[in-house]
């Protein structure tokens, strides 16, 4: 009884901190979604059975650092033809998270303040939040089910716990930057080269479009490095090397233009703290 009472009152005082949700607790309870229960209890997955529950995109998320996902199917009590399936992905960092939430938006979709950003269709909903990428599908074309699905996203975003957003999704500049095209890519080819980690978007101004990246060291050596084993010089492809990134810009009209935003982001980037 004593350690009992010793406990509630380190709880009380703050002596000790209640201990953090396992990512099962982050799906909504069925009791949240009046009409709704649970299709199938709450499922976990981790990077060694996740290809049971999506074999197709297993090693997508893999690559981005997975960690772990949790997944519920909720079905309308009254009419059971309407279900949906909530997926909530821990996906190790806040850059992973939005990683994979980036490859899937489009500058022409529909968004949601909801999360840091998500994207709404009538079949699906997607989002992300600290290291957490959740999607929302629905199992019909229905408006009962767009409702519902928004209101369960909400809920989770929520729950979710909080996170500064990823200081990299500052290197590149906003101004001309097309709205929802950066992206954070692992382990992919650009300009047949391979790229370890790269942030990339599209550009357009006035006079010219053109795409913007960089890629992301650990080191200064290590860019460096990759400098000397790539080069390959191509005549729309620009790089430039500062510290441990390495600029680029490429499918651009007007190499001079092109050479400028180079030189000025990457400057910027220098004299910040």
């Amino acid at each position: 009884m004593r350690l009992i009472i010793i406990l509630i009152l380190s709880l009380q005082t703050g002596l000790l901190s209640p201990l953090p949700a396992g990512i099962v607790d982050y799906c909504p309870p069925a009791d949240s979604l009046p009409g709704w229960a649970f299709e199938f209890e709450s499922e976990v997955y981790s990077p060694d059975n996740l290809h049971e529950y999506i074999n197709g995109e297993a090693e997508l998320y893999k690559k981005y650092q997975f960690v772990e996902m949790a997944t519920a199917s909720y079905v309308h009590r009254r009419q059971p033809s309407l279900s949906f399936t909530v997926d909530i992905y821990d996906m190790g960092t806040a850059l992973d998270a939005f990683g994979v939430y980036s490859l899937r938006r489009r500058p022409g979709m529909t968004f949601a303040d909801i999360g840091e950003e998500a994207t709404v269709s009538e079949m699906m909903l997607r989002f992300w939040k600290g290291r957490f990428y959740v999607q929302i599908v629905a199992g019909a074309r229905d408006s009962l089910l767009a409702a519902i699905m928004q209101k369960a996203a909400k809920g989770v975003a929520a729950s979710l716990p909080p996170a500064p957003l990823p200081p990299e999704l500052d290197l590149l500049p906003a101004e001309h930057q097309v709205p929802h095209t950066l992206t954070f890519l692992r382990n992919v080819q650009r300009a047949g080269m391979n790229c370890p980690r790269l942030l990339e978007a599209q550009y357009k101004s006035t006079e010219d479009a053109w795409i913007a990246f960089i890629l992301l060291f650990d080191d200064a050596a290590q860019a460096q490095e990759w400098m000397h084993a790539n080069n390959n010089p191509q005549p729309d492809l620009l790089l430039t090397t500062k510290n441990s990134m390495i600029f680029g810009a490429r499918d651009f009209n007007d190499k001079r233009a092109a050479e400028y935003f180079l030189k000025h982001t990457a400057t910027r980037r220098k004299q910040e703290p």
